[in-house]
């Protein structure tokens, strides 16, 4: 810690907390007996303080205006320096040095609770303390009045910093005693010393890189006022500030108002023009005259005209004389060139001021700037231009005017009065470029002055600028060294006119202005793309078209411009959208109605016999598939490109899903020869895998859409771009499409192999149409969408067609035939009368006379494919009881798998059984001989492990409505009963549930003696030898040449199958034996 001799510098504020300490001497006197209730008091020129609670350091302000931590002036004008408190330690150093005496506490209050007064104060150095007098600062505020005054005085006269450049490089000298008298004569008046600082560059190029040099960032100069090229103001636009406000509007609207377009940047005015510098065509009256040519070109196929018959009868006696004489040089004046071309064959100016490149393929003037960049180069290989013009400046350029060698000659001259040719016999005039739309197209040229950004003295620059742009000024040095003013009405001076000439073709020239502005820092490179490309079409090592697609490319590309455009996506105003919209929309409206109308005629028996959930099932997929092109419409975003493929993936699972199911369904069912007579056919195996197809689907999207969704990505083509929808890798979508394309095969080869179920079942066949269909739609559509020649538009509505010819035929071949029975069945509905309901539904209450229950077996007449009739329930259980050795045939049909899983997907078969009890065994003869694959199979009665059946007593007897049939559930048929072997299992439909009823009848009674004699003793040798020989559960026999086991094939018509038959007819089981 310091000692209090630290702070002789400053000074020590000692805050009391007790304002009663505050007081005079005198009352301070009527205290002094009540010591016991005093605390200790400081006391400095009498005047008493409490002990110090806070204590700050304090330091003198100017004039004595002092104020306290809180910003408060104090009576004695001091002011604090920091307001962080001084220590404790320090606190007891400085009220040790002050003298204590009591001080009473006021009753009833906390000494820490009390205010602080501003007027309590008290030092340790009371010397520090004392007040300045008034004298002092009265002196102090003059001294400072006399300061300012003199530093007036001193800064009378401001200096300003002008970079500039010599119109010829190394005529420094020359060009400031041109200028340097004006400045002075002007600087006596203005009080501002202009000082020159010389630009040494030798082109424009390296001016404008020491330029750049100069104004440095824009926060702080080497120079004030730089006098600039006007095709650098788009790249100096950040360094040079906005005049207008500086210079009065009158001097801005007294200049050139195309002049001052060039260097203004929206509302921004970046200095004043001081001079141009305007594109003339020079050329000899005495050739064009000695040729018959009354005057000058008006267009340039009249100058090509000139040049090379002027050429040609010249070149005996001058065989270097060239026709036309532009500037070709790969550099800034080959852009120039090129811009005054194209204005005059109104072109455009490559780079428009909306950033748009119209010399592009698609633009709108590309077939107007590839003429022009044709007859530049035909210019060339011809005698119109000289290979000289290739590699020609303005210097070069003016050295061949000189020289007598030009006949006409495109020239820019800063000092037009210096250009003209030797010779005395030889004439000339000017004229304006010729053109076939425009004449006069002129490049703007020349200088300007502005105020550079970080100046010293912003308005004396501008008062520098001001008077460069004067017309006084410009005048002067028009009559000095012959430049061009940029003031239009110098050039209706006389004297003004004498010295730069042609003042009146000045005056009708059109002023194109280069894209510096719209290029901005930028433009540098953006000629440089231009005059580069130009210059190897002129050369020929480039084709027109080349050349220009790769200008604008390189444009683009510095300019970040999109040249190809907004995305070319149908969008919902183009034609074809409307109209695949509306076909959308009037085939989901179709679906709809033909939904509600089945709906209303599900009590037609046909209706009641269709698949209704293959039905609901694709017509949800139609739906879907017929919303796609609404989807397909505009530019795709995140939301539309995940639900593409949620819409194509989804109506594809339920439409072509559907179809293999029904074509599965179909082929398994065909054969059945009760399938389309006795039973309505219900498949719950259908509901069971259309559910799974659609849960494995939708598990597949979701994972493609959540790991790795399709976004919208820009594709950009040669001359054009759309938006597509695509992942950012394949893998995430590869497991998708492998299940569509095994979904979509599966469905092929199932309309294939159902192909003999079409005559039972017409759905078969439509249903393969509409699979070939769809198949050959995808192989025609799905290349359209890699071929992009033909255009985004006639895409979507391939895609939209392919999708509606894809509905269209599932529709018309599938759907369409049970509208036209809904229909049917409607008006039928409503043209029967009350009376005649009626005695339809008495009808249908009336037991059905069905007479084969009585019979000892169904008869095959009855239980053909062609009967009507169906023998009832009731009849088939008063039928006699069956021998238990008596043989059955009759005709059923069966589906036989390994395993009751897979039941459900195995076919169903017609086939006549025949049962032989004394042979042991169950025959299923097949009736369909014409099938190489069905050779029957022979069931070993003792490898039957169970019967099953439905209860005859589940089904009202008297009903005649039609049984429904679930063929994967078939044991809960009455029509049907379950054999299960070791080894196989069989479902067997018979004719009624009658005929099923004595079927299972019978096995029964066999299967019961037969236990019943394996349990007695053996009483023949046959018996025994069955005993001494056991023979396993699964084999009943051997057929030579097959296997021996429970369920050997036998095909019909073999010798077995006639043995088998002829035991049958003779009723001798031993002699079948």
């Amino acid at each position: 810690m310091l000692p209090l001799t630290a702070y002789r510098r400053r000074y020590i504020v000692i805050e009391p907390s007790l304002p009663s300490c505050c007081r005079p001497p005198t009352e301070m006197a009527n205290h002094a007996r009540r010591r016991a209730a005093t605390t200790a008091c400081f006391e400095q020129d009498d005047v008493p303080y409490q002990s110090a609670t806070r204590l700050h350091l304090l330091a003198p302000g100017p004039f004595g205006l002092d104020e306290d931590v809180d910003g408060r002036r104090m009576q004695r004008r001091w002011r604090t320096s920091t307001k962080a408190p001084i220590d404790e330690d320090v606190a007891q150093v400085a009220a040790s040095n002050l003298p204590a005496q009591g001080c009473p506490r006021a009753p009833g209050r906390s000494r820490t609770s009390f205010h602080v007064f501003d007027h309590c104060y008290a030092s340790a150095h009371p010397q520090r303390l004392r007040a300045q007098p008034w004298s002092s600062t009265v002196v102090t505020l003059a001294l400072a009045l006399m300061l300012m005054l003199f530093a007036t005085t001193v800064n009378a006269v401001t200096t300003v910093r002008l970079f500039l450049a010599p119109a010829t490089p190394g005529q420094e000298a020359e060009q400031s005693s041109s200028i340097r008298p004006l400045l002075d004569a002007w600087e006596s008046t203005s009080g501002i010393h202009v000082e020159l600082v010389w630009n040494s560059g030798i082109n424009s190029n390296e001016r404008l890189v020491q330029a750049q040099a100069a104004i440095g960032t824009g926060q702080s100069s080497n120079v004030d006022v730089l006098i600039y090229e006007y095709h650098w103001a788009g790249i100096l636009a950040d360094n040079l500030l906005d005049v207008s406000p500086l210079i009065p509007a009158s001097d801005l609207h007294a200049h050139d108002p195309r002049a001052l377009a060039g260097i203004t940047d929206e509302s921004k005015v970046m200095g004043l023009p001081l001079s141009t510098s305007y594109t003339l065509l020079y050329y000899r009256t005495d050739l064009l005259a000695k040729y018959g040519f009354s005057g000058p070109p008006r267009t340039w196929p009249e100058l090509e005209v000139m040049a090379e018959t002027i050429t040609n009868g010249e070149s005996a006696t001058d065989p270097t004389l060239i026709g036309y004489l532009p500037q070709f040089m790969s550099n800034e004046l080959l852009t120039t060139n090129l811009l005054e071309y194209l204005a005059g064959s109104d072109a455009g100016a490559l780079l428009e001021p909306d950033r748009t490149l119209s010399s592009f393929t698609t633009g709108s003037k590309y077939a107007a700037v590839l003429q022009v960049a044709q007859r530049v180069r035909k210019w060339v290989t011809s005698a119109v231009v000289d290979a000289t013009a290739v590699v020609a400046d303005e210097m070069v350029s003016g050295m061949q005017w000189g020289a007598n060698n030009v006949v006409m000659m495109r020239f820019s001259p800063i000092v037009p009065n210096r250009v003209a040719p030797s010779g005395t016999s030889v004439t000339w005039n000017v004229t304006q470029l010729p053109g076939e739309k425009v004449r006069g197209a002129s490049t703007l040229s020349g200088v300007a002055a502005g105020v550079v950004r970080g100046a010293a003295n912003v308005t004396a620059a501008a008062q520098v600028v001001r008077f460069l742009g004067s017309a006084e000024f410009q005048k002067a040095i028009a009559l000095q060294v012959g430049v061009m003013p940029a003031v239009p009405s110098l050039l209706d001076d006389p004297d003004v006119c004498r010295m730069i000439m042609f003042c009146h073709v000045y005056k009708n020239v059109t002023i194109v202005h280069r894209p510096s502005l719209i290029a901005g820092q930028k433009y540098s490179q953006v000629s440089q793309a231009i005059y580069t490309q130009w210059s190897d079409i002129i050369s020929g090592q480039a084709t027109p078209e080349v050349g220009i697609d790769n200008m604008n490319r390189q444009i683009a590309t510095i300019l970040d411009i999109d040249l190809l455009g907004n995305p070319t996506n149908p969008t919902w105003t183009d034609p074809v959208v409307i109209t695949m919209v509306t076909i959308s929309l009037g085939g989901v409206i179709g679906l709809i109605a033909t939904s509600v109308l089945l709906f209303q005629s599900r009590a037609a028996p046909k209706i009641q016999r269709a698949p209704w959930l293959l039905l609901s099932v694709m017509q949800l997929g139609m739906a879907i598939a017929l919303v796609h092109p609404l989807v397909m419409a505009g530019v795709p975003n995140s939301v539309t490109c995940v639900l593409q493929s949620w819409q194509l993936a989804t109506s594809h699972t339920l439409m072509v899903g559907g179809a293999a199911l029904r074509l599965f369904r179909c082929r398994k069912m065909f054969r059945n020869t009760f399938a389309k007579h006795i039973v309505i056919l219900r498949d719950r195996t259908v509901v069971r895998v259309m559910l799974f197809l659609i849960a494995v689907d939708t598990f597949l999207l979701s994972i493609w859409t959540g790991i790795d969704p399709p976004r919208p990505v820009d594709t950009k083509r040669a001359t054009w771009r759309y938006m597509t929808c695509k992942s950012q890798g394949d893998a995430a979508g590869i497991p998708v499409f492998v299940f569509h394309g095994g979904l979509h095969l599966a469905a092929l080869i199932l309309a294939a192999r159902s192909h003999p179920a079409r005559k039972v079942f017409p759905d078969a066949q439509a249903l393969a149409l509409g699979v070939y269909n769809t198949t050959l739609l995808m192989a025609l559509v799905l290349p359209t969408r890699f071929f992009n020649a033909i255009g985004l538009p006639i895409q979507y509505a391939a895609t939209a067609v392919a999708l509606f010819l894809t509905t269209g035929v599932f529709y018309g071949l599938f759907i369409f035939p049970h509208l036209r029975t809904a229909r049917a069945f409607r008006r039928g509905e409503r043209s029967t009368s009350g009376a005649g309901a009626a005695a339809s539904a008495e009808a249908r209450r009336s037991p059905s006379s069905g007479g084969g229950a009585g019979r000892a077996s169904g008869s095959a007449a009855e239980t053909a494919p062609g009967l009507k009739r169906k023998t009832s329930g009731a009849a088939a259980l008063v039928r006699p009881p069956p021998a238990a050795n008596a043989d059955r045939v009759g005709l059923v049909s069966y589906c036989v798998a390994r395993s009751r899983w897979w039941l459900p997907y195995a076919a169903w078969q017609g086939a006549k059984m025949h049962l032989f009890p004394g042979l042991g065994m169950l025959v299923l003869e097949p009736s369909d001989s014409a099938d190489p694959r069905d050779t029957g199979h022979v069931i070993d009665l003792a490898s039957i492990t169970a019967v099953d059946a439905t209860e005859m007593t589940a089904r009202n007897p008297n009903s005649t409505t039609p049984a429904a049939m679930d063929s994967s559930m078939s044991l809960f048929h009455e029509h049907v009963f379950r054999v299960t072997t070791t080894l196989i299992v069989v479902d067997i439909m018979a004719a009624s549930p009658g005929e099923a009823a004595a079927w299972v009848e019978a096995l029964a009674l066999i299967r019961a003696a037969h236990a019943a004699a394996t349990a007695a003793p053996a009483r023949s040798s046959n018996a025994a030898l069955r005993r001494r020989q056991p023979r396993a559960p699964a084999v009943s026999m051997r057929v030579p040449g097959r296997s021996s086991s429970a369920a050997g094939r036998v095909r019909s018509g073999s010798a077995l199958a006639n043995a088998v038959a002829g035991a049958a007819g003779r009723g001798t089981p031993k002699a079948a034996r």
